[in-house]
């Protein structure tokens, strides 16, 4: 699941596709952790979500009452790998 922008700066949805197909499940009309509790509470195959650093997200995922396992995306994990390293190999590595 992602956000994406209606209407960028004023109006923002949620996306959610299958994780094995990459194939559009639902919008939802906003991101916010009411829509996505009650999507997913209504959703009886979802184990696994894929999202970004969203505490709304993670809130509305942990409010199912659903063992739903929560992994980060892959642009978000990439992402924060490469933060942490740069930061790990500055203290490290003598600075020019």
């Amino acid at each position: 699941m992602d956000d994406f922008a209606w209407r960028k700066g004023t109006k923002y949805g949620t996306l959610i596709c299958d994780l094995q197909t990459g194939v559009p499940i639902d919008l939802l009309p906003d991101r916010s952790k009411g829509s996505l509790t009650g999507w997913l509470k209504n959703q009886e195959k979802v184990y696994i979500v894929s999202r970004d650093g969203s505490m709304t997200y993670r809130n509305a995922i942990q409010d199912t009452g659903k063992s739903i396992i929560q992994v980060s995306d892959r642009f978000h994990l990439i992402a924060n790998l490469h933060k942490h390293m740069i930061s790990s190999l500055k203290r490290v590595l003598p600075q020019r």
